[in-house]
């Protein structure tokens, strides 16, 4: 990909040269779950190639995502956003990989052009994913880093059935709504459901306000 845009500005080297592609593709710096991985932009900048990238910011929506090489492996799945912002700013990532980024609001899986009949199902399952239960953990964290955990805890509640991770993040957001007995009546939840990690449960700060009640210490199944 890099070799490739970089014959093009070569060859053409006065002209506006607009580029789509992945983010990862279009990092101008590491990642640091992958920290010897040099993505297009980073060669394209160590060859010399000056670029602006621009990082892509969603909604809540849905892709049409392959997970294995079969046909049968491809579908919509649902796309956790953040905040419906839309337009472009120039404003550098925190990381450095990014100059700025653009907002296009909600995203909606569209199916190859080339397979027609794939589309003949599509608007049922895009109203599934809408309420499907990565939907609902997706409006739920949101409601948690906004610091609404009423809502947060009702999300939760709405995924069924649940995991037991699920029960245990219920249960951090009853804890900060300041309702304890629902609180610990998740965790009883998340237990049964097969939670194991009680260090987590002993240092999380969301549960401090239930380490001090009687029905306290938390004990995970071995």
């Amino acid at each position: 990909m890099a070799q490739t845009l970089m014959t093009l500005r070569t060859a053409q080297p006065d002209a506006l040269l607009v580029v789509y592609a992945g983010n990862i593709h279009t990092r101008k710096a590491a990642m640091a779950r992958r920290p010897g991985y040099e993505t297009m932009a980073m060669r394209m900048l160590r060859s010399g190639v000056t670029a602006i990238a621009l990082d892509a910011h969603y909604a809540d929506g849905s892709a049409w995502v392959c997970t294995g090489v079969a046909a049968t492996d491809c579908g919509p799945q649902f796309m956790a956003g953040r905040a419906d912002e839309r337009g472009i700013r120039l404003e550098p990532s925190r990381d450095g990989a990014y100059d700025g980024w653009f907002g296009v609001g909600p995203i909606t899986a569209s199916p190859p052009a080339g397979f027609p009949e794939l589309a003949a199902k599509l608007d049922g399952q895009l109203a599934a994913l809408a309420s499907s239960s990565g939907a609902r953990r997706a409006r739920a964290l949101r409601a948690y880093h906004s610091k609404q955990y009423v809502q947060c805890a009702e999300e939760f509640a709405s995924i069924v059935p649940p995991t037991a991770d699920d029960a245990y993040s219920q249960a951090c957001c009853l804890a900060l709504a300041g309702n304890k007995d629902a609180a610990f009546e998740r965790l009883r939840t998340a237990i049964d459901l097969g939670l194991k990690d009680s260090a987590q449960a002993e240092n999380d700060p969301d549960l401090a306000s239930l380490r001090g009640d009687p029905r306290w210490p938390f004990s995970a199944k071995p």
